[in-house]
């Protein structure tokens, strides 16, 4: 009987010692997902801050590609009109 009770004890003990054991490590893979959840809040809040950063770019570049259309177009039209004085000017010189 008392060698029974202390099988008893030992198996008590050493399922309270495992217990203990993957209370510990549950603690400490607890800790690591804290972590890894604060690190994907930062991965989140990063990525986040670099789409606004390519919207903003984008932005600007359509912006500048716009004015520089227009621009295009305004040289091409004083292109037109100094050729047209040209032709003008040469007709007349011509004429005369």
């Amino acid at each position: 009987m008392h060698t029974q009770l202390r099988e008893i004890e030992q198996i008590v003990d050493n399922a309270l010692g495992k217990m203990e054991s993957l209370q510990k490590e549950r603690q400490e893979l607890l800790v690591t997902i804290e972590s890894y959840e604060k690190t994907i809040q930062e991965k989140d809040l990063e990525l986040i801050r670099l789409r606004k950063e390519q919207q903003r770019i984008l932005e600007t570049k359509e912006r500048e590609a716009m004015s520089l259309l227009k621009e295009q177009g305004q040289v091409e039209q004083k292109i037109k009109a100094l050729v047209e004085r040209f032709e003008t000017i040469s007709r007349t010189d011509i004429s005369a």
